[in-house]
């Protein structure tokens, strides 16, 4: 038997290296069209590689897997992040756990996930064939299986692709450029729990938020741009924001501000924080 995996990133070669352990008398070859592979994971993490999530602090998957929690919470339940921690382990990559419950390697150090899965698939005699281009399905005819494991592509990439039906990707975890000069006058201002909204829908997210010389940032915008990607892409990115600041009720701001009011009355407003 015969499987080919196109795509010569992290999920090819974890792919590879389980399909070998599982089936050793599988032949599997990983087809990359650049010259390197795991040229990705070399950058990812700050050039650290965060393998995982300890997920100790996530109560919800909808929180930090918005547009597909679902299919998250069953793939988890075959392989965990727990499992995926002892992988590497078990193939030589000493782990450690942030405090920020991210993942990476003792080493502190990409190559480390690098040399790991290179070893791994040149003991396991997998065939990596680099600047190898796949267009279509009769180029592996000889193949009884196909994995595709490319990961992100462009948009043109993903129309001239004949080999599976893919469903146009759109942008997301993008900030928001908003054309307002008083705005842009407090670039750099962060404001630690804030709601935005896109009116009209149940789109919303929360935290903090940065004002920058064009507009917006911080895990608040990204992860409402995370939300919303098809609809702002549907809407040419243009579309209506909404900001609690204080991530109050109005009842409950106009209760502070009262409170204000009359303990420091002597005071003027721009020289206060309601929200401490």
């Amino acid at each position: 038997m015969k499987t080919a995996i196109i795509g010569g990133g992290a999920a090819g070669f974890f792919l590879a290296i389980n399909l070998k352990e599982m089936c050793p008398e599988m032949e599997v070859t990983i087809f990359e069209k650049s010259k390197r592979v795991l040229a990705k994971v070399e950058i990812s993490g700050g050039g650290r590689c965060n393998c995982t999530n300890s997920f100790a602090e996530v109560r919800d998957l909808s929180a930090v897997y918005p547009r597909g929690h679902r299919l998250m919470k069953r793939l988890m339940k075959g392989f965990s992040q727990e499992d995926a921690y002892a992988w590497f382990e078990r193939h030589g990559v000493r782990l450690t756990t942030q405090e920020d419950q991210c993942v990476f390697p003792v080493s502190q150090d990409s190559h480390s996930i690098i040399n790991c899965f290179l070893s791994e698939t040149r003991r396991h005699g997998v065939e990596i064939r680099t600047e190898t281009k796949i267009d279509s399905l009769d180029q592996l005819s000889e193949y009884d299986f196909i994995a595709v494991t490319t990961g992100g592509m462009t948009t043109q990439n993903a129309r001239n692709t004949q080999i599976i039906p893919i469903v146009p990707p759109v942008p997301s975890l993008f900030t928001f450029q908003i054309a307002d000069e008083a705005l842009h006058a407090l670039m750099g201002t962060v404001v630690e729990n804030v709601v935005t909204m896109i009116p009209g829908t149940k789109l919303r997210a929360e935290g903090p938020l940065l004002i920058t010389h064009w507009g917006m940032s911080g895990p608040a915008i990204l992860k409402l741009s995370s939300y919303a990607a098809r609809l702002l892409a549907e809407n040419g990115y243009q579309a209506p924001l909404a900001i609690n600041w204080t991530n109050c009720r109005d009842t409950e701001v106009m209760t502070m501000l009262d409170e204000m009011m009359i303990r420091y009355p002597q005071k003027q407003l721009k020289t206060m924080s309601p929200c401490g």
